[in-house]
């Protein structure tokens, strides 16, 4: 799934603000998250994102 990202792409999170902009940075933690392979205590730290990329074209 993280290959599905690139830097600078736009992606939706769970309350609704779209076209944030994340670093491939963010998105390695996020799918860390989503994978559950990271500490419970560092949870709350990220950001609630939805893991899938916004069709810019519509």
């Amino acid at each position: 799934m993280y290959e599905l990202f690139r830097e600078g792409m736009r992606v939706e999170r769970f309350d609704g603000m779209k076209g944030q902009i994340l670093s491939m940075h963010e998105l390695f933690f996020i799918v860390l998250w989503e994978n559950h392979q990271v500490e419970e205590h560092f949870l709350n730290d990220l950001p609630p994102y939805y893991l899938y990329p916004i069709d810019c074209k519509n």
